[in-house]
């Protein structure tokens, strides 16, 4: 779970930088497929555009660049509604009783020290119930 929320942070920070470098070339992109579509080799040439095909791959790099930062921002937010939920149901177990998932530094526990930690629990509660002839 901290890994995914190491990498949740990473991700947007890569996300912001990757839309700083964008900035507004998606909307320059699709602008200027517009201007490829309506204009004859002579109106480009005298534009200043001599090789349509190099304008047509930077703006399919730049389009191509912008899905896949909107893929990763909607795949990030799907992480991290998981990791809330996980979150969520957690908190739910540690208020009825259950021994925490985090050790003293705040870490997940592997999962062999918290059955460690809850088969003490368990036992703790079984020796702490006051004895009584039913129990017995």
């Amino acid at each position: 779970m901290y890994e995914q929320m190491d990498l949740i942070t990473q991700v947007h920070k890569e996300i912001q930088r990757e839309r700083a470098y964008l900035g507004n070339m998606p909307e320059v992109a699709n602008r200027m497929i517009n201007v490829l579509n309506n204009r004859t080799s002579a109106q480009l040439a005298t534009m200043g555009i001599a090789n349509r095909t190099k304008i047509i791959l930077i703006i399919n790099k730049v389009l191509t660049l912008r899905s896949l930062i909107q893929t990763l921002d909607r795949r990030t937010q799907d992480m991290q509604t998981e990791v809330n939920k996980f979150m969520d149901k957690f908190l739910v177990l540690h208020n009825k009783g259950l021994p925490g998932l985090l050790n003293s530094a705040g870490r997940l526990l592997s999962h062999e020290n918290y059955a460690k930690r809850v088969s003490t629990f368990a036992t703790n509660q079984i020796t702490e119930r006051p004895s009584t002839s039913e129990d017995t």
